[in-house]
């Protein structure tokens, strides 16, 4: 008797071992459910905003970078710091929201890219404001905060040349790759930069004023402007594998 009830209870133990086993097998081979995050965060007055950690859980592998790529990076991140300096300069002045708030969108534009140099093991430090690493950039912060301190119709202006710019040098910048982790944040920069424009041109509408665009072409501008808000699309975000501790 005592025979057979040690064989039931060494059978029991290693049928219990057996499901709790593979149950672990199944968790760690079984793919984890796909799962989706939008990287650009629209305010309702078309501030655009980076989510930095869904971004990063976005990035896939690809090649190392050409040194066309890290040139194109490293100057939007100039360029992105340059528009949050400006308009953080000009939030001062003028004691604006929507430049503040700009200016902070601005800051986690330039995070995004600072975060993609990060991933691929380029570390780029950020400067103090106005503090550019060339002489191109350092005479625009100058040229554009003393033109934009004039007067809010002014800064307004300002404002839209920069995202104008931007517009335009992050079209050119994206079809000098292919690298799909560069062109998913170059394309919500775009996205977010067309939004600021609009703003920017709201504004200055409100104010009776037409702006003439000086990077883009008038029907390139007029097509921006006339459109509505652009929301950003979703991503796949990389979840990981299902685990279980033994």
């Amino acid at each position: 008797m005592k025979t057979l009830q040690s064989h039931m209870m060494l059978g029991s133990t290693m049928l219990f071992l057996g499901l709790m086993f593979g149950a672990c097998s199944k968790n760690d081979t079984e793919p984890a459910m796909e799962q989706f995050g939008t990287i650009l965060e629209v305010g309702t007055d078309g501030t655009s905003t980076i989510a930095e950690q869904t971004l990063k859980s976005a990035f896939v592998a690809t090649a190392a970078l050409n040194a066309t790529e890290q040139t194109d990076l490293l100057k939007m991140q100039q360029e992105e710091k340059l528009a949050r300096d400006v308009y953080a300069f000009l939030a001062e002045k003028f004691g604006n929201g929507v430049f503040s708030r700009i200016s902070e969108a601005e800051n986690r534009h330039m995070n995004a890219i600072l975060l993609l140099l990060s991933n691929e093991g380029i570390v780029k430090a950020d400067a103090a404001r106005g503090l550019f690493d060339t002489k191109e950039f350092t005479d625009l912060y100058q040229s554009l905060t003393t033109k934009g301190a004039a007067g809010l119709n002014e800064a307004n202006g300002v404002g839209a040349l920069i995202e104008e710019l931007d517009i335009r040098d992050l079209t050119v910048a994206s079809g000098n790759t292919v690298n799909q982790n560069i062109l998913m944040v170059f394309e919500n920069l775009t996205r977010g930069s067309r939004n600021h424009l609009r703003a920017f041109n709201r504004q200055l509408t409100a104010a009776g004023l037409s702006y003439q665009p000086i990077y883009l072409t008038s029907s390139a501008f007029q097509e921006i402007v006339s459109g509505n808000m652009e929301n950003g699309r979703q991503y796949r975000i990389n979840t990981g594998q299902g685990s279980c501790k033994r």
